[in-house]
């Protein structure tokens, strides 16, 4: 019987390889995912603290692990760049990425019928229901912290300043003005930003009143555009997404707009001198139909 060594010490002669080809986006790719197959995972839930954590603060493992995924994550990135951050993450990283980390998307449809409202409270936000880390993880809820400006879910003070964004997608022409956002408080001042396809004054539109000082921006028939020149009908209902923002902010007493298309700004709007604050109740309401400065709830 032949000695077991005697196996190992042959030559292997090959005759015929095959190779399955596959594309790849680069070279450095397959470096960092030739250490992601080679890397060990320990076998801990970090669903909880206490699994894994002996020294130190459980809130500030879990902190530090989400603002380095929103602070650094390559969301435009390759797929290299994006193998290379979890390649360097922690395991608490990699499970607060796959597990918790928000990465749906999505869009929805509208017409005249339909719209989302967007309450102004903080449900059971003063007082969370648990003290225990993993059962915080699952609520619904959100914390009511005053200094970091989590009063409510909207808010119009401008030396802190206010910006809402949006992608839009437009390939017929309505002829009138549509809502897009709507901010309104309880005694009727408002915000409206408003699409208008029309082919006269067409773009992104401003309405803006507070009853309590009377300010007032755009609240003619003759709503003010805030968007660019090139925005014309044509290019408002090119069947692109494109995505819209406006920032809103005081500087030395005036407020401004500053509006921004496909991540550029494009032009700056004097909305006026001295506008206030608003008071009271405020509710947002998204795609709600629009006319002149009101508000028509189906």
């Amino acid at each position: 019987m032949s000695n077991i060594k005697d196996l190992f010490s042959k030559k292997l002669h090959v005759s015929k390889v095959e190779v399955d080809k596959a594309e790849v986006e680069s070279r450095d790719y397959v470096i960092e995912k030739k250490k992601e197959r080679e890397e060990f995972v320990p076998p801990i839930d970090f669903a909880s603290a206490s699994n894994y954590i002996r020294f130190g603060s459980a809130k500030e493992y879990y902190a530090n692990s989400i603002a380095r995924i929103h602070d650094n994550y390559p969301y435009d990135g390759s797929e290299k760049e994006k193998l290379e951050f979890r390649n360097d993450s922690t395991e608490l990283d990699k499970w607060m990425f796959d597990y918790k980390y928000p990465k749906g998307n999505g869009h929805a449809v509208f017409n005249s019928d339909s719209y989302i409202v967007v309450n102004r409270g903080y449900k059971e936000a003063t007082v969370p229901p648990s003290s225990k880390l993993s059962k915080l993880f699952e609520l619904k809820s959100v914390k009511h912290e005053e200094e970091k400006r989590r009063k409510e879910t909207i808010q119009v003070e401008l030396d802190d300043g206010l910006t809402l964004e949006w992608w839009m997608k437009r390939d017929s022409n309505t002829y009138s003005d549509e809502g897009i956002y709507t901010i309104l408080s309880d005694n009727n001042s408002r915000i409206q930003i408003l699409a208008r396809t029309d082919v006269t004054d067409p773009g992104i539109k401003l309405v803006w009143y507070n009853s309590d000082t009377s300010d007032s921006f755009g609240t003619a028939p003759a709503n003010e555009i805030i968007s660019h020149p090139e925005l014309d009908e044509n290019a408002i209902i090119d069947g692109q997404w494109h995505h819209h923002a406006v920032s809103f902010y005081r500087d030395d007493d005036v407020v401004y707009c500053d509006y921004y298309y496909d991540g550029l700004f494009r032009n700056k709007t004097t909305v006026g001198a001295s506008f206030a604050d608003f008071s009271g109740n405020i509710t947002l309401y998204i795609a709600a139909a629009a006319e002149y400065g009101t508000i028509i709830i189906p």
